[in-house]
């Protein structure tokens, strides 16, 4: 989260962004951990084994993928980087391929071409080597069979990794214990589990589940001095998509139209502030105080203003909800849960075809194609919203004439899109904070699976 800034507080003059990957280029062998140990200052390499020791740990909902960092992780950097490399750089066609398949296979444990994960570790002043990536994703694709679950957790204040870290592993844990569960009392077979679940007559007991799953894990979470985590989540069963948002980080819904190359975003998850109604009458009703910065209009965000017990001093959170943080008088870990039909939103922007006036032969392919990218705020205070659907429906969805390095072995593939925004946001940070501070980026983002073939 970005600090409270002082009411003296002036923008010197800005630095080029070059000098910021200097900057970034003479510390990447000290960056720490992105690992929830805060005891250990392990560099980019250790990071790196761990995360490859990571990507085998499976479990009986599925593989989860790995975040990894776009620049100080430098395998991945380097993969990244060789994705980007014009085709006329490579002697024939095979080679190519080869050229492709090997550097994808180094980032195979943060997703694929359909889906991604990616972070960049922040700087919150002080030595390099005492950065710690308080950011988590999930991505489990697939997700019990058939589904899919991708989310991020944004942590914060002392140990907030830590809380991160465990809702990282037990809200996907706890959930597919919870739908397992749920089919078995339904005695349904084996073989027809994933169908059931997509046809539920009452879907809202499904929204019941991860309510419980975030108080539950809320309740289990590590005991740092201060600290919590957002969380943002998605969760398909066919044509159902389940949004579960605590804090925040925030999941879009995007649908790429096809007939003229553009995103629209569908849906947004809302931001939990603590000026909004009833977030703020819950939170004074419970003894705590709201306070709303002088620079609230220049974008600056209203807080829950307690005592850090670490500390001994006055805090403000800049959120109404998120797992953790039980010393905030009145923020809770219960999410907003969304239910969206998926059939209903694709209908919905094919009905805006028309509007759009063009002849079949100008007009792209009448399609529709839906995905979800979920974003800490590290990202999402420097991209827009529409800025990062752009970009990922158009990696995922465009003609390879729109893409943006076409020429590139990697073209279209969902780590480049999510590595380009990361790099934006790193920017602005860098332009509005002159490089005394960036909040860890990290994000989460998938195609939507094609529900007819489930059903």
């Amino acid at each position: 989260m970005i600090p409270t800034r002082q009411n003296n507080w002036q923008l010197p003059s800005r630095l080029p962004w070059g000098v910021f990957l200097v900057w970034l280029v003479s510390s990447v062998k000290l960056c720490t951990s992105v690992r929830a140990d805060q005891s250990a200052a392990e560099t980019v390499k250790v990071v790196n084994e761990s995360v490859d020791s990571s990507s085998n740990v499976c479990y009986n909902f599925g593989c989860p993928f790995i975040p990894r960092d776009v620049f100080y992780d430098e395998d991945a950097k380097t993969a990244l980087h060789r994705l980007k490399e014009p085709i006329r750089k490579v002697h024939d066609e095979d080679e190519g391929k080869r050229s492709t398949t090997l550097f994808l296979s180094q980032l195979d444990t943060s997703g694929d071409r359909h889906r991604s994960t990616m972070t960049l570790c922040g700087y919150k002043g002080g030595q390099i080597t005492s950065q710690i990536n308080q950011d988590r994703s999930i991505l489990v694709s697939p997700f019990l069979g058939e589904f899919q679950f991708l989310g991020v957790l944004d942590g914060h204040g002392t140990g907030g990794e830590l809380v991160a870290e465990h809702a990282r592993t037990e809200i996907p844990k706890q959930l597919a214990a919870k739908l397992e569960e749920l089919l078995q009392q339904q005695n349904n077979s084996n073989e027809n589990k994933n169908n059931n679940l997509m046809n539920l007559d009452d879907p809202t007991v499904i929204a019941s589940m991860l309510k419980e799953v975030f108080l539950s894990v809320d309740q289990s979470a590590p005991s740092p001095k201060s600290g919590g985590c957002t969380a943002s989540v998605a969760l398909q069963l066919g044509s159902k998509l389940f949004v579960a948002n605590a804090g925040d980080s925030v999941t879009l819904v995007a649908a790429h139209r096809g007939w003229n190359e553009t995103s629209q975003i569908v849906y947004m998850s809302r931001e939990d502030k603590p000026h909004l109604a009833d977030e703020q009458m819950r939170i004074e009703q419970a003894g705590g105080t709201v306070r709303m910065p002088e620079s609230f209009d220049d974008g600056d965000t209203s807080r829950v203003i307690y005592k850090d017990p670490a500390s001994g001093h006055d805090v403000g959170l800049a959120m109404s909800r998120s797992i953790g943080d039980w010393d905030a008088p009145g923020v809770i870990a219960e999410p907003i849960v969304d239910i969206l039909d998926l059939s209903s939103l694709a209908d919905s922007v094919m009905g805006g075809m028309d509007e759009y006036g063009c002849t079949d032969k100008e007009c792209g392919p009448p399609m529709v194609n839906l995905f979800v990218v979920s974003a800490t705020d590290g990202l999402m205070d420097f991209v827009t919203p529409q800025e990062i659907v752009d970009k990922v429906g158009v990696t995922f969805y465009g003609q390879p004439n729109l893409q943006d390095r076409k020429s590139g072995v990697g073209a279209g593939h969902a780590h480049l899109a999510a590595e380009e925004l990361i790099y934006s946001a790193a920017r602005g940070w860098h332009e509005e904070m002159q490089g005394s501070y960036r909040d860890d980026i990290t994000i989460s983002t998938t195609k939507i699976f094609p529900w007819e073939s489930s059903s």
